[in-house]
Formats: structure tokens, C-alpha cells, sequence
């Protein structure tokens, strides 16, 4: 199970990370990738890779914190023993719906992005004219 490296994420027509495919896509998206997992540590840690991998900036150490501690409610290091199978596919499930959250919040951002850009780019044109 390999975490594709961020220089590998797709981007949109528009320039920005194609979120929606980083994802969901069904191969090689991050949703794939906790799904494929079959114990709660390698959901948990595989997880927490993409948790890393998508916070990687020094100003996201309070981000990090907000969605590691909410995995760790999901997935409790103590859950390994004794686990069957509808737990796991009920931490599997409340795993994916986190990163659907986190994911949401990446469109938008990326949404924000793109207006302000535009927004810019009309403001230089105006102050040309």
C-alpha cells in the first residue's frame, strides 16, 4: 500500500490538485488506499501518512493535531485484540467519512484559491486600464 507522493497528484484544468481524484480515485486514492488496509494499525497508520502528507506545511502542525486526535477516537491503539469484522468496517467507515471532511475542505480552499486569483487578476487589468 503506497501513499502517492504529492508531486504525483493530478491537477485540475485550472492548475489546482484535483482533489476529488487524490481522493477517491479507485485505484490509487487515498479512500482506496485506508479501505484496501485489514487491521486497525495499518488503517490507523496509513491514515495518518495521508493526515502528513496533506498538512505538510509548518503552519499545519495545529491541523495535524485536530485530525490525529480524531482518529485516534476512531481507532484506539488498544482496539488491535479482539476486534471483528463489523468494528473494522465500522472504524473503516468513520475513517473514510474524515477524510471526506478533510477532502471537502480541500475543494473549498482550493475553490477560495481559484476566486481570489481571478479576483487579482481582474483588480490588474482594471488598475491597466
Amino acid at each position: 500500500m503506497e501513499i502517492p507522493a504529492k508531486t504525483d497528484w493530478p491537477l485540475t484544468a485550472q492548475g489546482v490538485t484535483d482533489w476529488e481524484f487524490v481522493f477517491e480515485n479507485e485505484e490509487e486514492g487515498f479512500i482506496a488506499l485506508v479501505s484496501m488496509a485489514h487491521t486497525p494499525f495499518i488503517m490507523k497508520d496509513c491514515t495518518t501518512v495521508i493526515i502528513q502528507q496533506l498538512f505538510s506545511r509548518d503552519s499545519d502542525a495545529m491541523n495535524i493535531m485536530k485530525f490525529i486526535i480524531a482518529l485516534s477516537e476512531i481507532v484506539p491503539d488498544e482496539k488491535e485484540q479482539n476486534l471483528n469484522a463489523d468494528l473494522l468496517a465500522a472504524m473503516r467507515a468513520e475513517i473514510v467519512e474524515l477524510l471526506r471532511k478533510i477532502k471537502i475542505d480541500r475543494i473549498k480552499s482550493a475553490n477560495d484559491f481559484l476566486r481570489r486569483k481571478l479576483q487579482e487578476k481582474k483588480d490588474r487589468r482594471s488598475r491597466v486600464s
